[in-house]
């Protein structure tokens, strides 16, 4: 059985997570830059513009990036980058929501990024086919599951350290209410009213209404979301830090279960995986 990867998509204005993005990104599209073939200079430019990024010099890193030799994951970095600089100055909930790519970005460049692997190696665990790619699907999961990813970002306080420790004030200035986000909890959230602006939701955990901004492909009223709704500066008071993911009503009861024991994010993980595996059972059999 081959691991289960949602293809989850980005708000209309931004993408949220790694996954959402384009695969790939034509050299046509990139600037016209001479490219560095040789190894040394690609790590020093890749340094450069990753502090260039943390200092929210985005149109400087995009000019960096486009002297590194075409890969898939640096072409989603460098549409990463023009989303950003295309962002009005004063979208700061825009601003925001990017900032997951770069902390990602910082946390797999770290020992502590780690956390993420094993995250990504229990789930594949749970889902993956023995004659799979292990390594390939490893890799894919830690880069574009939100479920992976929320866990070791939040869970595992990635995103705090690249707060604290990546991120330059400047950038952070311009970022809303981003050190208020470690603290919001994962929770199960049912799909109660679409709106082109806003979609409300009632958390099955609190008991109460939230008012978040939409996310493409919202899903009909009724939908049951695992996901972790973070503050926003501006109108629309929340948004989830990565895409929702639906889950069925025997995942979500052990997700509530979890949180009122207090489990780790690990339980979390295979609650989820357990999720897909019946939906990948279901389609195999209407197959």
């Amino acid at each position: 059985m081959p691991a289960f990867v949602p293809r989850s998509d980005s708000s209309p204005t931004l993408p949220l997570m790694p996954g959402a993005e384009p695969r790939t990104v034509s050299a046509r599209s990139r600037p016209r830059v001479s490219r560095l073939a040789g190894a040394g200079e690609a790590h020093v430019l890749r340094l450069a513009a990753r502090t260039a990024e943390d200092a929210g010099d985005f149109e400087g890193a995009l000019r960096l990036v486009s002297q590194l030799p075409d890969s898939p994951a640096d072409g989603r970095w460098s549409h990463q980058l023009r989303a950003v600089s295309q962002l009005p100055p004063s979208d700061s909930s825009g601003l925001a929501r990017w900032l997951i790519h770069p902390a990602l970005r910082w946390a797999q460049e770290r020992p502590a990024g780690e956390v993420l692997e094993r995250h990504a190696r229990l789930m594949l665990t749970l889902l993956a086919d023995p004659g799979a790619d292990a390594k390939g699907e490893l890799d894919e999961l830690v880069a574009h599951d939100p479920v992976v990813v929320d866990a070791g970002l939040f869970d595992g306080g990635l995103f705090a350290r690249y707060l604290a420790e990546g991120a330059g004030p400047d950038l952070l200035a311009r970022a809303g209410p981003v050190a208020d986000w470690e603290r919001q909890p994962i929770s199960v959230l049912r799909v109660e009213r679409v709106k082109p602006d806003a979609v409300t939701l009632h958390d099955l955990w609190s008991d109460q209404q939230r008012t978040c901004w939409p996310w493409e492909r919202v899903l009909p009223a009724g939908s049951l979301l695992y996901g972790r709704l973070v503050p926003l500066a501006g109108g629309v008071p929340l948004a989830f830090a990565l895409p929702p993911i639906t889950v069925d009503r025997r995942c979500a009861a052990r997700i509530l279960r979890a949180r009122r024991q207090r489990a780790d994010a690990q339980e979390r993980l295979r609650a989820v995986a357990r999720s897909r595996r019946r939906e990948l059972a279901t389609h195999s059999r209407s197959a």
